[in-house]
């Protein structure tokens, strides 16, 4: 792992608190909140190795983490948290890999974190949590098939997310950061309807998504991430609108615009903390 650089303090303090937890878990190996704390500290590490763009070193943070919490899991294998930790850390391992192009990896961690949340889940449907982990697992594992080209394999876990993102909005309509999750979820099965050849369907999911990512942009004008989430929204859905018609006279499929590709490979790294 990189040294903390001199001009990050919060940097340097999460390397030392790495350190302080990890002897303190090695003077009590058997002491499973020491332990806890440990892989707290090296995800911590990880989130802010991953937003300074240091990618090998906030994938050696999460798989620190990861390991600890699947021994604690394996431990004590009824503990709800500690199956959701070590889900959570799969996901941050695949969210990472992914960004750091390593599809393989991401999507492995993804599938991983999927299959914890989902036994999660079905133990208690009606927790709004649990349900967001797993339709955030799905997403990701939606967008890791994509990045590899199985928009087979990616349609029916994205729309899976999509439903459950569409139940959680409805509870709770105000909640910003779900609204967003949402309008992602849209524009990912648009992504794959896309990849398909199903235009009709990927400009319905994409103009689903474009309504809200309008209304986020306009609650909140001054944020750089809101307008590139809406310039990027309107461009999916301008690019399909040429090839709708009527009946028999639609016109072809539009081929693949030069950027897609790539916009599709960083926005595979999830938008958020999604």
């Amino acid at each position: 792992m990189n040294v903390a650089p001199q001009d990050d303090p919060a940097l340097a303090s999460l390397h030392q608190a790495v350190a302080d937890r990890a002897h303190m878990a090695a003077l009590q190996p058997g002491n499973a909140a020491c332990q806890r704390h440990l892989a707290i500290a090296h995800d911590a590490l990880g989130r802010r190795l991953r937003a300074r763009k240091d990618m090998a070193g906030a994938l050696a943070a999460f798989r620190a983490a990861a390991a600890v919490f699947q021994r604690l899991a394996a431990d004590k294998p009824d503990s709800r948290l500690r199956q959701r930790d070590f889900a959570l850390a799969q996901y941050g391992i695949g969210r990472t890999a992914l960004v750091a192009g390593d599809a393989v990896a991401g999507l492995a961690a993804f599938r991983s974190a999927m299959s914890v949340h989902e036994r999660l889940a079905a133990l208690d449907p009606g927790n709004a949590e649990t349900q967001s982990d797993l339709a955030g697992a799905r997403h990701g594992t939606g967008r890791a098939l994509l990045v590899q080209g199985d928009a087979v394999g990616a349609v029916p876990i994205l729309q899976a997310a999509l439903d459950s993102r569409r139940r959680l909005a409805a509870l709770d309509p105000r909640n910003e950061a779900g609204q967003r999750d949402l309008a992602a979820d849209h524009h990912a099965l648009g992504s794959a309807l896309e990849m398909l050849g199903d235009q009709r369907r990927a400009l319905t999911a994409y103009q689903d998504g474009l309504v809200i990512y309008e209304r986020l942009a306009a609650a909140d004008p001054a944020s750089a991430e809101r307008q590139r989430d809406l310039a990027d929204a309107r461009g999916n859905t301008n690019r399909l609108l040429p090839a709708q018609g009527d009946g028999a006279h639609a016109a072809a499929p539009p081929p693949v615009r030069a950027g897609f590709w790539s916009t599709l490979r960083r926005r595979a790294g999830l938008s958020g903390d999604q």
